[in-house]
């Protein structure tokens, strides 16, 4: 799911996500881990447009005084699913929060979920975790503030 969130964040440009740069042999000769290519996924416009749909989450919604970092546009989307019992439907959840920001021009993405959640069972519930994380992270890597307004996105097309 973060790597979605990614092509939307880079204009629709899915860059390959890797957990590791490579590995050193018993030789002590590093060899570089495979990079795939960068793949557009959809088209910048599109990547655009949702961006701007999912700030208004954070903007618009019952959410905002828990998503809001002060000084930076965040563009976010929550999400609930059942897990499947034996039976079909079950009543256990898999809820989460990702976004980025700064969304006019993202540079971090941030994915919270929550796994069988014993608490809470709705997405909400991994909004101050998201927020916190997304904080941390604009402070410790020096992130800009924002410097443009957000975007409301026209209603109808």
């Amino acid at each position: 799911m973060a790597g979605a969130y990614q092509a939307l964040a880079n204009d629709g440009v899915r860059l390959p996500l890797r957990l590791y740069d490579g590995c050193t042999t018993s030789l002590g000769e590093f060899i570089e881990a495979p990079v795939a290519e960068p793949i557009q996924v959809v088209s910048a416009s599109a990547a655009r447009q949702t961006v701007n749909i999912l700030e208004t989450v954070v903007t618009q919604s019952a959410l905002r005084p828990v998503l809001e970092i002060p000084g930076y546009r965040v563009a976010a989307k929550t999400g609930t699913a059942e897990i499947a019992s034996a039976s079909g439907y079950g009543s256990e959840r898999v809820i989460s929060l990702a976004g980025m920001a700064p969304a006019e021009n993202p540079e971090y993405v941030v994915l919270v979920s929550f796994y069988k959640p014993q608490t809470s069972k709705v997405s909400s519930a991994a909004a101050p975790a998201f927020t916190d994380l997304m904080s941390h992270v604009l402070k410790h890597y020096r992130v800009a503030p924002s410097s443009e307004p957000a975007v409301v996105p026209p209603l109808t097309w």
